[in-house]
């Protein structure tokens, strides 16, 4: 975040972000898979593998919950801040990127 942090009130606003703490529960209950990012392909026995998001070029914010933004208390962050962290771009100290395993239906 430090890369887009250029202004002093983006500043304030991305150190309310990087204090946001991560719970990750469904990794600590659910079966992980000891493999790490890769090409897609099946897992077996696992509900998750850790992976790291794939860049985007433009990210582009579509719709955002002031209300749920309040709860983090991260409701007064600009638009590129939070394009550059939803996107994946960057990662926010604490998180621990999963990819969800799928199975047909």
């Amino acid at each position: 975040l430090r890369g887009i942090a250029r202004h002093s009130n983006v500043v304030a606003m991305t150190h309310s972000l990087e204090a946001v703490q991560f719970d990750n529960t469904a990794l600590r209950r659910l079966r992980v898979s000891p493999d790490f990012h890769g090409p897609p392909r099946q897992i077996e026995g696992a509900h998750f593998i850790r992976t790291r998001p794939a860049p985007v070029d433009q990210p582009h914010l579509v719709a955002k919950s002031l209300p749920a933004l309040a709860l983090i208390g991260c409701d007064r962050l600009e638009n590129s801040v939070l394009e550059q962290v939803f996107s994946g771009i960057e990662l926010l100290p604490g998180s621990d990127p999963a990819a969800h395993c799928c199975a047909r239906q």
